[in-house]
């Protein structure tokens, strides 16, 4: 008797340490959550954005709140004093949770996608019906035992359809990630790669740290989803990101969607153009000057495209990467555009005398033609007669020497 009862403190103090350790851990994801959500209501992003995520930020803290309370009425003495159809609804209703986190993850995805889905409201209606008869059936589950039941002895047994509990959350996820992927392959979509790609990495922690949950009963899910969404909506806020922090100039995000939204409304009449330029040497300027000359030459030239540019309309100047720099606009002739890289070279001349160190640009360009299909090509084109220049450029006497 004595050694029966002293099992089953054993037992109990083992619930007990289990119960604690599953609330600390869900409550850091809660806390995840909730400062994620103030930051969601500030944002500056647009209101289909905000209110997606919003939404989706609210059904997993419901759904890490209700699997913290299941968790605890089955760790605890607490079990015993609940009837059993309350532990089963409060199952089912973080399964619907559940169902409409998976849901609302795809419903924001497709915002980002900008699909038209995301447009018609039509489209939402037949896209959220199968997540309302699996809401359904779970809110009756406790009548019919589809999804799961509690026996005789007060035991969790899962129904013949209880698979469908965790694979129709995810089949939205994938379905949104699986779309992703397959944008992010076309050049078209060259300017949205960086977001395509992460949209495309979405299911991977729900995935891997739900199996954990329902393998080894540790409460993994709940930081796995506060994770998954703490990235994506960092990766939103980054791509809402047009300027260069050294330069002050656009960052090639925004440089990119400019030329994709330039390309679609060029009418011809004027010259479209990708002016890209490289200084030269400028390994050897970090080498001898230190890495704050590197950061004053960017700047330097950052600003000698300013006034190169200052009176032509229709143009952008960014920061392409490293020291590449990308000018993009329309001019009425060719001739201008030869008259633009004069021009930067003129002022390149005017700021060298005045500075502790020379620099030296290589500039190529190209003009916008119904060959050129995507922005991707653009560029390409643009970079390869940079190239040429490049090689002509290191051919002559290094000035840094």
């Amino acid at each position: 008797m004595e050694l029966n009862t002293i099992q089953q403190e054993l037992l109990l103090n083992a619930y007990q340490k289990g119960a604690i350790l599953y609330a600390l851990i869900d409550f850091l994801a809660l806390s995840v959550l909730a400062s994620l959500l103030l930051r969601i209501r500030t944002g500056l992003e647009s209101h289909s954005v905000r209110k997606s995520f919003s939404i989706l930020t609210n059904s997993v803290c419901a759904m890490i709140l209700l699997d913290l309370v299941c968790a605890l009425l089955s760790k605890s003495s607490l079990r015993l004093m609940v009837p059993l159809p309350v532990h089963s609804l409060l199952k089912s209703c973080f399964f619907i949770a559940a169902a409409v986190t998976g849901y609302s993850t795809f419903l924001a995805m497709e915002i980002l996608l900008k699909t038209q889905l995301s447009k018609e409201n039509r489209l939402r209606i037949y896209s959220f019906s199968v997540c309302a008869i699996h809401i359904f059936l779970n809110a009756t589950n406790i009548f019919h035992g589809l999804f799961f039941r509690y026996n005789e002895e007060e035991y969790y047994v899962y129904g013949p359809l209880y698979i469908l509990e965790f694979s129709i959350p995810f089949f939205y996820i994938l379905v949104s990630s699986i779309r992703a992927y397959f944008a992010s392959l076309k050049d078209e979509n060259y300017a949205e790669l960086e977001l395509y790609r992460l949209l495309t990495t979405v299911p991977i922690l729900p995935i891997i740290f739900s199996i954990a949950q329902f393998l080894f009963d540790i409460p993994v899910l709940g930081i796995g989803l506060s994770l998954t969404i703490l990235n994506l909506y960092l990766g939103v806020v980054q791509n809402s990101i047009t300027s260069d922090p050294l330069t002050g100039l656009s960052n090639r995000r925004y440089l990119l969607q400019t030329i994709q939204k330039m390309m679609k409304s060029h009418d011809h009449e004027k010259a479209l153009f990708v002016m890209m330029m490289d200084l030269n040497y400028f390994k050897q300027i970090n080498d001898l000057y230190g890495h704050t000359a590197g950061d004053e030459a960017l700047i330097r030239f950052s600003n000698i495209l300013r006034v190169a540019v200052a009176d032509l309309k229709k143009t952008i100047i960014a920061r392409y990467g490293g020291d590449e720099f990308i000018i993009c606009g329309e001019l009425n002739t060719c001739e201008d555009i030869a008259m633009l890289r004069y021009t930067i070279e003129k002022l390149i001349e005017q700021d060298n005398a005045a500075s502790s160190f020379p620099l030296s640009v290589s500039i190529g360009w190209e003009n916008y033609n119904s060959a050129i299909h995507n922005v991707k090509q653009f560029i390409d084109l643009a970079d390869q007669q940079l190239y040429f220049q490049k090689e002509k450029a290191h051919k002559e006497p290094s000035p840094y020497k």
